[in-house]
């Protein structure tokens, strides 16, 4: 990942999420800090679990509208902020919808072949992969939504523009 890359990742597309950000590259290394303060944790109930989700496909959303995948979305990559926001951290996977890279070990199961021809699908699948490791049983409604997420045929997976306005996110809006 050049730094050129995620310069743009943090100060044009998703610039209202970061703040205070400085870049530092050495030995061949890019060291990142930004604000705001947030702490590794999973949501607790389904109604965290559906801010957290929507708050990560806004993000998601974003990066797909601007040919950009994250390829790496899991809890450890998740921070929960000091206002109750969630916001997706680490883009040292991040690369351009189209570019080639090895496949993760989180990928999603079109993947398989070793090697990961980056489509926004594959972020996707992961965030409905976070939906399974939570601690707590799911509604109907989340469960329907999560398979939305996962479907095997990744052309029919919901893109993160379309997972936003689905049932189960606008409940949390109207509620």
């Amino acid at each position: 990942m050049d730094l050129k890359f995620h310069m743009d990742l943090y100060t044009r597309i998703l610039k209202e999420h970061y703040e205070n950000i400085t870049y530092k590259k050495s030995r061949g290394r890019i060291n990142i800090t930004y604000g705001p303060v947030g702490y590794l944790c999973t949501p607790k109930n389904e109604d965290e679990l559906r801010y957290a989700i929507c708050d990560i496909l806004e993000i998601v959303s974003k990066l797909h509208r601007e040919e950009v995948v994250h390829r790496d979305i899991r809890w450890d990559n998740v921070v929960k902020l000091t206002n109750g926001k969630w916001l997706l951290i680490d883009f040292e996977e991040a690369a351009r919808i189209g570019d080639e890279r090895d496949t993760l070990i989180i990928s999603a199961p079109e993947y398989e072949n070793g090697t990961d021809t980056c489509q926004a699908s594959g972020d996707i699948w992961m965030i409905g992969k976070l939906m399974n490791e939570v601690k707590f049983t799911l509604s109907e409604k989340a469960k329907n939504f999560r398979d939305k997420l996962m479907i095997k045929d990744f052309n029919l997976r919901l893109t993160a523009t379309n997972a936003l306005k689905d049932d189960w996110i606008e409940e949390m809006r109207c509620g």
